[in-house]
């Protein structure tokens, strides 16, 4: 029928389109979540696309069936590991070159069982294809080069880049490249501290509903606070409590003491 036909063309096309997925990350973890899941969706897609075919001239039960049966799933490879992909068709403007440094990426990453973003990531190495550094100065201004990997692996990428630009005359491009973002650097304020200056105000005669009051918070809080300095000798108790009041407390105190 029209509508298996519709169906099995609009699935065909999603299946090219996985195809030739283009998707590409750094991190094996997140490869691999990819890589399964577009094995599933292909199988999903292809098993769709099977049955659909055998309804073309009617749909029967019997048939269905036995056609979900006789499905054989068609091969299909995906990687999106950037390592895995070195011979990857580039969009760079020296081809080529990309190609050389991501071989150069590759082995040195597995020659120390490195992933790919501690050597060179993707965006280092489109970067270093595009503009073409061509000292250890030039490459600190690549993304993703800094003092530790430049001093590491810099001149194995220069080598090439310089080889590449000698052979085809061609000028650096480095006064191009975008100025590599700054990093913010986070200024840690001091916070304050909430107890010395609830002890400040006591010390200044204050009661503790004044100070709760004067600081907006509970006598519960402002009775934490001085407690504090109470531990460690800075107010006598009986500054807090009144005499009446520990002539109360002291006998449960001895009392707990001799439990204890």
């Amino acid at each position: 029928c029209k509508a298996a036909g519709y169906f099995e063309t609009q699935l065909q096309n999603i299946i090219q389109y996985i195809q030739t997925s283009t998707a590409e990350t750094d991190s094996k973890q997140h490869a691999l979540q990819y890589n399964e899941a577009m094995k599933d969706l292909f199988t999903a897609l292809q098993l769709q696309k099977h049955v659909i075919a055998a309804c073309k001239t009617g749909f029967a039960v019997t048939v269905y069936f036995e056609t979900k049966k006789n499905f054989v799933l068609p091969a299909f490879y995906v990687n999106a590991y950037a390592a895995a992909n070195s011979n990857k068709k580039s969009h760079s403007p020296h081809p080529l070159l990309h190609q050389q440094l991501r071989k150069m990426r590759d082995s040195i990453c597995e020659s120390n069982q490195l992933p790919v973003y501690m050597v060179a990531n993707s965006k280092s190495i489109d970067e270093m294809a595009q503009y073409l550094p061509q000292s250890i100065t030039d490459l600190k201004k690549i993304s993703g080069f800094g003092e530790a990997k430049t001093e590491k692996y810099g001149w194995q990428f220069l080598d090439i880049i310089q080889r590449y630009c000698n052979e085809h005359e061609l000028p650096s491009l480095m006064h191009e490249l975008p100025a590599k973002k700054e990093k913010k650097t986070k200024t840690t304020v001091a916070r304050p501290d909430t107890k010395n200056e609830t002890y400040q105000l006591f010390k200044q005669g204050k009661n503790i509903a004044a100070i709760a009051a004067e600081r907006n918070l509970t006598i519960s809080t402002v009775e934490t606070h001085l407690s504090h300095y109470v531990a460690n000798g800075l107010i006598k108790i009986d500054e807090l409590v009144s005499r009446e009041k520990l002539i109360l407390i002291e006998p449960l105190l001895h009392e707990h003491q001799k439990e204890d």
